[in-house]
């Protein structure tokens, strides 16, 4: 516009003097070298006015055209954005759907013109390892990470989930344990190694993620209790295959006063110790737990206890109040009092117990005391059904 303005100006002074000027027409010399070059001033400034009008018209058609070229590739680029965009939408959709052909498709597709490829290619990665292609999940996955940007975390925690769901637990270690490097806070990272120790059975790792488990406040309370017993529960039978009695009891001793106080807990620990013949160290435990509380997967150890009978049975009379109606209790008792040599009162025991609810164990020790009452008939009887019970019912072919 400035440009402009002063074109005007020197037209209009061209226009004002240019006819004093032909009067007195002056004189211009160019010299070139051994070249000269003459005219008058007002041919001159005619031909100075013609350059600045060239010049101007040549920068106006070279802005026309670069803004004409500019509109016309936005305009391409705004077509690829929305059919990028339309792409995308189809292709999500068909992922919610489980059209997982479909959606590789399209998702591939909305890759190009998208701002942000990166959600297009892992979408496709999804759709892939629905379809059990591995390789090309791994390729849409590699093309993610070229074009992840800024947030290179988003591909590998994808990355980490579909090999945990695809099984591959090794690679999925791996990729997990270099996010822990980068991100060690990460709730997500922090919950996919949750899942991949639960099937690795890390027992060992999952319990050292207990406390980022908690902190990551994915997990309520009731869950993570739950997650923390399985992990002592699975870690007790590791260390009884593996270090034997004297790993498991240096494990229990550095648990916390309230875990040894769970029930659970309890019941597995004392469980891994009898295998082990450690039943004379239990005894203690067990007793002391019952007199708290009747835990019946506990209370069903107590006839595997070794110790003095009459001393068992005398302990285990003390849990029958508010429990006289339980029949796993009832059977304990008979079956102490057989060991004891109370036959009569094993067989009172034994019969109240099989009236309340029949058990493979109460009819093998009824058995038991009719075989030791020279009632070889009642004790095959007795047998039968205890075999009936143990062993699960087979339909025949």
């Amino acid at each position: 516009m400035t440009k402009l303005i002063i074109i005007i100006i020197l037209a209009v002074t061209g226009l004002v003097f240019g006819p004093v000027l032909a009067g007195n027409k002056g004189y211009v010399l160019i010299a070139l070298g051994t070249h000269t070059i003459e005219m008058t001033a007002v041919v001159f400034g005619f031909l100075v006015l013609l350059g600045i009008l060239s010049i101007w018209l040549t920068e106006w058609l070279l802005k026309r055209t670069i803004n004409a070229t500019r509109s016309a590739r936005e305009l391409i680029s705004g077509r690829r954005r929305r059919q990028s965009r339309k792409f995308t939408r189809s292709g999500l959709l068909a992922l919610m759907s489980g059209e997982w052909a479909n959606a590789e498709k399209l998702m591939t597709k909305g890759a190009k013109g998208s701002a942000l490829p990166v959600i297009n290619y892992l979408g496709a990665a999804e759709a892939a390892q629905a379809q059990q292609q591995v390789d090309r999940r791994d390729h849409y996955l590699q093309l993610a990470h070229k074009k992840q940007g800024d947030n290179p975390l988003a591909v590998s925690l994808t990355q980490a989930r579909l090999q945990i769901q695809q099984g591959q637990k090794e690679q999925a270690l791996a990729t997990l344990s270099t996010i822990q490097k980068e991100h060690p806070d990460n709730p997500h990272a922090v919950m996919l190694l949750k899942d991949l120790y639960l099937q690795l059975e890390d027992w060992a790792n999952l319990l050292d993620l207990i406390t980022p488990l908690k902190q990551s406040k994915r997990l309520t309370a009731d869950e993570l209790a739950s997650l923390e017993l399985t992990a002592h529960q699975g870690y007790f039978s590791q260390l009884s295959s593996h270090q034997g009695a004297k790993g498991l009891a240096t494990h229990w001793e550095g648990l916390s006063r309230k875990l040894k106080q769970e029930p659970a807990l309890v019941t597995s620990y004392v469980k891994q110790m009898l295998a082990l013949g450690e039943d004379e160290a239990m005894q203690p435990l067990v007793i002391k737990t019952l007199r708290k509380q009747i835990v019946p997967e506990l209370l069903a150890m107590v006839t595997e206890l070794k110790g003095d009978a009459e001393s068992l049975l005398l302990e285990a009379k003390h849990w029958l109040k508010g429990q006289s109606e339980n029949p796993l209790l009832l059977s304990v008792l008979g079956q102490l009092s057989l060991r004891a040599g109370r036959i009569e009162d094993a067989k009172t025991y034994l019969e109240k117990s099989l009236r309340i609810s029949p058990s493979a164990e109460a009819h093998a020790a009824l058995a038991e005391v009719f075989a030791q009452n020279q009632q070889p008939q009642e004790a095959f009887k007795q047998y039968r059904q205890s075999l009936a019970l143990a062993t699960p019912a087979t339909k025949a072919i």
